[in-house]
């Protein structure tokens, strides 16, 4: 999806892509360029838009709910059912920009 951004997260930059899709809608609109950064997978909070692996997709989601105890997260879209529960070790990054 957006592998040149992620490989700049993982050496501690930000990177930055174009989103397209509607799952974030209207918070990110298709086509918007947003800025991912690195992310201390313990200060996520609700609310926070992340770069997580879910099942085989890598995707901006929202995050829905923390299980600090199991050490994962339950991501969604800004409408519908919640994507799942993954683990904080699949959470790569965190959205810290979102423009147009």
């Amino acid at each position: 999806m957006f592998p040149v951004a992620l490989w700049k997260v993982k050496l501690g930059l930000a990177g930055r892509f174009r989103a397209f899709g509607g799952s974030m809608e209207p918070v990110i609109p298709s086509g918007s360029r947003v800025t991912i950064e690195p992310v201390d997978v313990e200060r996520i909070e609700l609310g926070d838009i992340v770069a997580v692996k879910v099942c085989d997709e890598t995707m901006l989601h929202l995050v829905k709910a923390i299980d600090r105890d199991e050490r994962r997260i339950e991501v969604s879209g800004t409408s519908g059912p919640a994507n799942g529960w993954t683990s904080f070790d699949s959470v790569y990054a965190i959205c810290t920009r979102i423009e147009g």
